[in-house]
């Protein structure tokens, strides 16, 4: 599934809750039983945004799924509610890294609100860790580039860092001296054609026509330049 909002709604229930109905109404959210042995199995066929947790009480059950959540999916930001908590319980919830827990009965307002921050906080993450170039999706985190929307294409540590100085200075030519010295912290000696290896190698990962390249020019005698990406 590719939907971007995601939310994964976990209740105790057979039948999907008021709270489910509400947050479906607002969002693509998709109910299941909270139960540990289905965890993985959800989790690897709907990517989530969010994880929320119904419950009346929490439980030793409970607390082990937010214990697994936490191992193996920490960067799905987590929403319990619950009607009965102890101070402590609500503690453990938080040092188990939860966003956040909402105390039932609640306003509608209340939690809708709590899942729009998220979403919100998530895309502006998601765009300072991206960089659009033409039909080309650079993540500088994972250092791989989405072509076309589908095809994944995975970029050594150089190629990655060689473009994200090309990108920091889109429309401006970069030296093989400047990369050199911004990426490696040495001086570029005029034998070494290292730079220009790493330059082709990236251009047949990305370019549509290496030869007669797209994204990464030449400038003769001064250096390469991507041209004012999006």
């Amino acid at each position: 599934m590719t939907l971007q909002n995601n939310i994964l709604f976990f209740e105790k229930n057979l039948k999907p809750s008021k709270v489910f109905t509400l947050l479906s109404a607002y969002f693509p959210t998709h109910h299941h039983v909270f139960k540990k042995s289905d965890f993985s199995l959800v989790l690897n066929k709907i990517p989530a945004k969010i994880i929320v947790i119904n419950t009346y009480s929490i439980d030793s059950n409970d607390f082990y799924c937010l214990e697994w959540l936490k191992s193996y999916y920490s960067h799905i930001p987590v929403i319990v509610l619950f009607k009965n908590a102890s101070c402590e319980e609500r503690v453990q919830m938080l040092e188990l890294g939860i966003y956040s827990y909402i105390l039932k009965p609640c306003l509608d307002q209340e939690l809708l609100i709590v899942v729009q921050r998220i979403l919100d906080i998530s895309k502006k993450q998601h765009k300072c860790r991206t960089i659009n170039i033409g039909n080309l999706v650079f993540d500088i985190v994972t250092n791989v580039i989405v072509k076309n929307r589908e095809k994944a294409i995975h970029l050594t540590v150089l190629e990655a860092d060689i473009l994200k100085l090309l990108c920091l200075n889109a429309g401006y030519v970069v030296s093989r001296d400047d990369i050199m010295l911004q990426i490696k912290g040495v001086k570029h000696n005029p034998l070494d054609r290292s730079i220009d290896i790493h330059i082709n190698n990236l251009r047949k990962k990305i370019e549509p026509l290496p030869s007669k390249p797209k994204y990464i020019h030449t400038v003769r005698g001064k250096g390469y330049q991507i041209h004012k990406i999006n």
